[in-house]
């Protein structure tokens, strides 16, 4: 009884380690911003301790395969994402010299970055946001990330 005891809770711990995988001080960061409100201006360059030059982000249901390849390189662990993004996150990937250099799932209801489209691409230099009301959820209100300057370079 007490060896099905331990290998139960092993077995959550494993779970709930799991789940966690995708967090990222980045994230937290994004949605202590985006509580701020309407009009709450967000620099992804000085939410980042690491360095990158590129930043891609992906809607809800892209497919792992589609993420990959746009990125070019197979970065993405065996167990991640082997349904795609999920309908309450959205990817961000920031790369540096062509390389995965951070990525993390970030939840919609904490800063919806959804619909910015998987093609367009931003640097530190125009990866700023401003937090907008689009209605709302069962939670509140749905606070969108809407591009403030944006050009592809």
């Amino acid at each position: 009884m007490k060896t099905n005891f331990l290998l139960c809770l092993c077995i959550c711990v494993i779970a709930f380690l799991g789940c966690r995988e995708y967090e990222s001080s980045v994230s937290s960061a994004i949605a202590k911003k985006v509580s701020r409100g309407e009009g709450t201006i967000i620099n992804l360059s000085e939410l980042t301790s690491f360095k990158w030059d590129r930043l891609y982000i992906f809607d809800p249901y892209e497919s792992r395969d589609t993420i990959q390849n746009l990125i070019g390189q197979r970065f993405l662990k065996t167990n991640e994402l082997s349904m795609g993004v999920s309908e309450g996150d959205t990817l961000l990937v920031f790369m540096k010299d062509n390389k995965v250099a951070h990525y993390f799932m970030h939840p919609r209801g904490k800063g919806d970055f959804s619909g910015l489209g998987k093609d367009n691409w931003f640097t530190p230099q125009n990866a700023k946001f401003q937090v907008i009301q689009e209605g709302y959820s069962l939670r509140g209100k749905w606070l969108k990330l809407k591009v403030i300057e944006w050009k592809k370079e």
